[in-house]
C-alpha cells in the first residue's frame, strides 16, 4: 500500500469511527509528515483524497476540518437540486433570491439561416487581410 493511501485510510478511519467528529481539525501537514515520515506532497495527496470524497475541507491559513463522517453521495442519474440533497447531510438549507431580472426572449436562428451579408463580407475580408499582413 502506498504511503498516501496509508495516511488517507488512517484519517478516514478516524473520521468514520467519529474519533474525529464533524468540525474537528485534522492534524497539520507538518504533524502528519512527522508521524508518517512522509513528504509534504504525499500528505497533501492523502488530504486531497479526503476532500474529493467530501470528508474534509481545507481552509487556507486555518487547517483541514472534518465535513462529514459519511461520504457525500452525488446522484448522477437525474436532476436533483442542492436543496433536495443537503438535508441528508444533517443541516438545514434555505434559498434567498438576491436578484431577479426578467430577460426578453429572442427567437432562435433557424439552422438554414445565414449571417447578414455584412457579417459574411467582413469575415471573408478579415481572412484576406490577415494573409496580406502575415
Amino acid at each position: 500500500m502506498s504511503k498516501y493511501n496509508q495516511i488517507y485510510n488512517d484519517l478516514l478511519t478516524s473520521i468514520t469511527t467519529e474519533r474525529l467528529e464533524r468540525g474537528a481539525r485534522l492534524p497539520s501537514e507538518t504533524e502528519l509528515m512527522d508521524s508518517y515520515q512522509a513528504s509534504r506532497g504525499t500528505v497533501r495527496k492523502a488530504i486531497e483524497q479526503l476532500q474529493e470524497r467530501g470528508f474534509a475541507q481545507k481552509i487556507h491559513g486555518k487547517g483541514t476540518f472534518v465535513l462529514s463522517t459519511s461520504p457525500i453521495e452525488f446522484q448522477l442519474g437525474g436532476i436533483v437540486s442542492f436543496q433536495e440533497t443537503y438535508p441528508r447531510l444533517g443541516d438545514d438549507v434555505s434559498t434567498d433570491v438576491v436578484e431577479f431580472t426578467q430577460l426578453r426572449w429572442k427567437a432562435p436562428c433557424s439552422s438554414t439561416s445565414r449571417p447578414p451579408p455584412a457579417a459574411r463580407s467582413h469575415a471573408s475580408s478579415g481572412s484576406g487581410e490577415s494573409m496580406a499582413n502575415g
